[in-house]
């Protein structure tokens, strides 16, 4: 298995309560970003609201998805902040 940490990119912004960000364990990107798309459909669901409905974590232009690994410099990784 790998772990890849999924964002969102500039300047896609989705409004609010969204999720903004994942770190997944997967055997590859596409399953990363399937269990991503899965874990997040509601968010995105067009039910009348302004938000349209959307994939964001399968479409590789609103979101970017790398593999982690252990090389590189020591720094915080991933935070997880709960707004609100």
């Amino acid at each position: 298995m790998k772990i890849f940490i999924l964002n969102l990119v500039q300047p896609f912004n989705p409004g609010h309560d969204v999720t903004q960000g994942m770190l997944i364990r997967a055997e590859s990107e596409g399953d990363a970003r399937a269990m991503a798309d899965q874990k997040t459909c509601a968010e995105y669901e067009n039910n009348g609201d302004w938000r349209p409905r959307r994939r964001p974590w399968i479409d590789t232009r609103l979101t970017s998805c790398a593999e982690m690994t252990s090389e590189g410099a020591a720094g915080i990784i991933m935070v997880d902040y709960q707004a609100g």
